[in-house]
């Protein structure tokens, strides 16, 4: 009886072994994936997250740029709006006038 308990015992072991192994390899795989760089690549982990950081500001600075383009754009259309409102004000007082002076050579004739 113990010896079958005993052996019951180790192989409850040798299989908590074999997955303990199978997960350590995976991790010692994924890690050394991650360590290598991206897509394969011979960067560290290290000059990933510079890489990464460095495209962070690069966007940040595109952002920043982008806002200001739009903040400008955005005056300028206001501007425009303005200039728009008054030109076609000032064309409507053009075309009536234009009809009073029409209807005053038609009286005219």
């Amino acid at each position: 009886m113990c010896g079958v308990q005993v052996s019951s015992t180790f192989e409850r072991l040798r299989a908590a072994s074999e997955g303990g192994e199978a997960a350590l390899a995976a991790a010692q795989a994924r890690f050394l994936a991650v360590s290598s760089g991206l897509e394969g690549a011979s960067e560290s982990l290290q000059d990933q997250l510079i890489a990464a950081k460095a495209e962070a500001s690069e966007a940040s600075t595109r952002i920043s740029q982008s806002m200001m383009e739009k903040k400008h754009a955005e005056e300028r259309l206001k501007t425009l709006e303005r200039e728009f409102k008054s030109s076609s004000a000032q064309y409507q007082r053009d075309q009536d006038s234009i009809g009073r002076h029409q209807a005053q050579v038609e009286q005219l004739q």
